[in-house]
C-alpha cells in the first residue's frame, strides 16, 4: 500500500495536470472563433453578462450553456492514462481529486459573480475574484480560473493594478 506522501503527490499532479487543462481550453476554445459554439457561448454570453463594472448579480446568471462539460473530454483521456498508470488505490485518489478539482473550478467561477457570495471573508478567495474579475476586463489574460500558476507560465497573467482595476471587496 502507497504512503500517505504518495497520494499526496498524485493528488497534486492531478490537481495541476486539471488546471492546466482548464486554462489551456478556456484560452484555446473558448477565447478563438474556432472554438465555435464553445465560443459563441462564453463570450456572447458569459462576457455579455458580466462585462464593464457588472460583474456581480444577486445570484449567478444561468441564461449561458455551462461550457464546463467540453473540458471533460480531455480530463477523461487523463483519467484513462491514470488507470493504464496507477494502481487501483491510487488511480482512485486521481480520480477524486480530478471530480474535486472541476467541482471546485464551477463553484468558485460561480461565486465570483455572486454578489454577497459566503466566500468574500476570505482574502484568497477575494485575490482570485479580482484577478477572475480582470480577465473579463482584458480577454486575453488571467484564463485560470482557480490556479493563475499557468498564466504566469504561458505568459498571459496580468495583475490587478490598483489604478487601474476597479476593487469590489475590500
Amino acid at each position: 500500500m502507497p504512503s500517505w506522501v504518495t497520494y499526496g503527490l498524485v493528488a497534486i499532479v492531478t490537481y495541476y495536470l486539471v488546471t492546466i487543462i482548464q486554462t489551456f481550453l478556456h484560452r484555446a476554445v473558448a477565447h478563438w472563433r474556432r472554438g465555435g459554439i464553445v465560443f459563441l457561448n462564453h463570450v456572447t454570453c458569459h462576457h455579455r453578462n458580466y462585462r464593464g463594472r457588472q460583474m456581480l448579480s444577486e445570484c449567478y446568471i444561468e441564461d449561458e450553456l455551462n461550457v464546463t462539460p467540453w473540458f471533460l473530454p480531455p480530463a477523461l483521456a487523463v483519467s484513462c492514462i491514470g488507470y493504464l498508470l496507477l494502481p487501483l488505490d491510487l488511480f482512485v485518489a486521481h480520480a477524486l481529486t480530478m471530480c474535486a478539482a472541476f467541482w471546485a473550478h464551477v463553484y468558485l467561477h460561480a461565486q465570483y459573480h455572486v454578489d454577497g457570495s459566503w466566500l468574500t471573508r476570505f482574502r484568497w478567495f477575494r485575490r482570485k475574484r479580482q484577478l477572475h474579475f480582470v480577465h473579463h476586463r482584458h480577454m486575453d489574460s488571467n484564463f485560470g480560473v482557480i490556479e493563475f500558476v499557468w498564466d504566469k507560465c504561458f505568459g498571459t497573467f496580468r495583475d490587478a493594478a490598483a489604478r487601474d482595476e476597479f476593487a469590489l471587496d475590500p
